[in-house]
């Protein structure tokens, strides 16, 4: 099993989860284990204990998905190191490294340069804090799936 198929498995394994756990509070908005975990508050009527506990594991499951994406950039950045020092030591050529890689694929697939420098983009703006709620560019399994395409085509 690969680096981005154990972060993948984590991240499917945390949705997982976090759905399961939404469910239940669904099926009890009135739980005293919603105030307990600081969802709802004691004196909150079902309704507004309800809309909280919507809100809460929407962001949930986004956070979840923003650090999936995290998780598997960094198993995609080692793996490329161990690409990068194969070819190296291989076939004499230098790739860069990821920050710069998106400049390197244009001349192999300029598609994929495209999609990889927009997930790159993505996780710069996840790790600094500055995505805007808005969804993400792929999901998690298709941001895999690219990663896998970049190192690929080295």
């Amino acid at each position: 099993m690969s680096l981005l198929d154990e972060a993948s498995k984590r991240h499917i394994v945390l949705k997982t989860l976090a759905s399961e756990e939404s469910a239940k509070a669904f099926a009890d908005a009135a739980a005293l284990r919603h105030v307990d975990l600081g969802i709802v508050e004691l004196d909150d009527d079902y309704s507004t204990a309800k809309r909280k506990i919507e809100t809460f594991y929407e962001d949930l499951g986004r956070r979840i998905d923003e650090v999936g994406v995290l998780d598997q950039f960094v198993a995609f950045e080692m793996l490329l190191n161990d690409r990068r020092q194969e070819i190296r030591n291989r076939r004499g050529r230098r790739v860069p490294a990821a920050k710069n890689l998106a400049q390197y694929l244009r001349s192999i697939d300029r598609d994929l340069a495209e999609a990889y420098e927009l997930l790159k983009f993505e996780r710069d703006e996840i790790a600094h804090g500055l995505l805007p709620v808005r969804p993400l560019i792929a999901t998690v399994a298709e941001e895999k799936g690219i990663l896998e395409s970049v190192l690929a085509a080295l």
